[in-house]
């Protein structure tokens, strides 16, 4: 119920917003950081609530807020502060698509986003869903609020979202932070090529057969399962 509250208050904070024209204020990494570092001893506040807002309103890629989070606050506490808005955010965006419909998120995304992101989820749900949130160049952000207008369970997106949500950004951050690949030399610089390409790759890949990946997980599922069963009636003949 509170979430339900929360997600209402949030459309009508959006819709005044989007008037405004505020949305349009966040477009560089420099900008976001200013903003952060003016509020003094709310900046952890400003920075949690600026990356809820870039899930659901704010068109800024994630890696944006990552990069100011860890600019301002370090790797760790950088990391913590915009996961926790960003898992925030996914989960008023799966609200908001679940209570208010279709026309709450088409408001909110784009009348043609919301199409294209419906195409490629359709009958995929799950399994869509979760390489979407682990790989890069899928639009995860708008997917949450698709996940609410589809049939897939609160738990299921809860776990999915949490999980990748951890392991995406600790990877944002450890990147910005410079813990990976460094970007001031020419061989780092080449393998953050290569490890684009690749991911590009594979994301086209994933995009154009899912309903292949999808039945092989089907088959391997049931295949488990079935092992799983055999094995309990061993148990119980031995009994």
């Amino acid at each position: 119920a509170l979430i339900i509250v929360a997600s209402s208050v949030f459309l009508l904070f959006f819709s005044a917003v989007k008037k405004t024209g505020l949305i349009d204020r966040f477009s560089s990494v420099e900008e976001v950081i200013g903003f952060i570092r003016k509020k003094g001893a709310f900046a952890a506040l400003a920075l949690y609530v600026v990356t809820l807002l870039q899930v659901v309103v704010l068109p800024i890629p994630g890696i944006v807020t990552f990069t100011a989070g860890v600019t301002v606050f370090g790797v760790f506490f950088g990391y913590l502060i915009c996961f926790a808005g960003i898992f925030s955010g996914s989960l008023v965006a799966f609200f908001i698509g679940r209570k208010f419909g279709v026309k709450a998120v088409s408001f909110v995304i784009g009348e043609n986003t919301l199409r294209s992101t419906l195409q490629k989820f359709n009958g995929k749900d799950k399994l869509f869903l979760t390489f979407a949130f682990l790989f890069p160049f899928f639009p995860d952000d708008a997917l949450c609020f698709v996940a609410g207008l589809s049939s897939m369970s609160f738990r299921y997106f809860f776990f999915v979202v949490l999980i990748t949500r951890l392991l995406s950004g600790a990877f944002s951050s450890l990147a910005v932070g410079g813990y990976l690949f460094p970007f001031d030399s020419w061989w780092g610089i080449s393998l953050w090529v290569i490890f684009a390409l690749l991911m590009g790759t594979f994301t086209y890949f994933v995009s154009r057969n899912t309903n292949k990946l999808r039945s092989f997980y089907i088959l391997v599922k049931s295949k488990f399962k079935k092992i799983t069963e055999r094995g309990r009636r061993k148990t119980r003949e031995r009994a």
